[in-house]
């Protein structure tokens, strides 16, 4: 997100492509590049703030679709991402090819996410050192 020449090249490649996705925080990358200003996307939770601080509007979805920019939440999320860009691309038959080769069926064992509960928590994880998430 700091790296200059990185930053260059995102928004330089962004310029010709008729499509730009990212997964998880790579947002925070688009962001930092100036590619989301006024923009609605998604990042992983923890994340949205600091996206917010760089000029995204953060859109607490699995994945986001504004203008020519494909966001979503993190992994399985950007999972589901594809398979709607496959669909969108070819078509649904396509997709669920895609899916079955993938071996993507869902099935968490546990239930959704109380996002109205996630509250304080991002910034709990977030602000732990790298090995020491989930130890008590």
């Amino acid at each position: 997100m700091k790296d200059a020449s990185v930053l260059a090249y995102v928004r330089s490649a962004a310029e010709t492509a008729e499509l730009i996705g990212s997964t998880g925080n790579g947002a925070l990358v688009l962001a930092a590049a100036g590619l989301l200003k006024e923009r609605r996307a998604a990042t992983h939770w923890a994340y949205g703030e600091l996206l917010e601080s760089l000029g995204a509007k953060y859109a607490q979805e699995r994945w986001v679709e504004d203008g020519k920019f494909l966001t979503s939440a993190g992994g399985s999320a950007g999972i589901d991402m594809g398979l709607y860009l496959a669909s969108r691309l070819t078509d649904e038959a396509t997709a669920q090819r895609v899916q079955l080769a993938i071996d993507y069926d869902p099935q968490p064992p546990l239930e959704r996410i109380d996002w109205a509960h996630v509250g304080l928590l991002p910034s709990a994880v977030r602000d732990q050192p790298c090995g020491t998430r989930g130890r008590g």
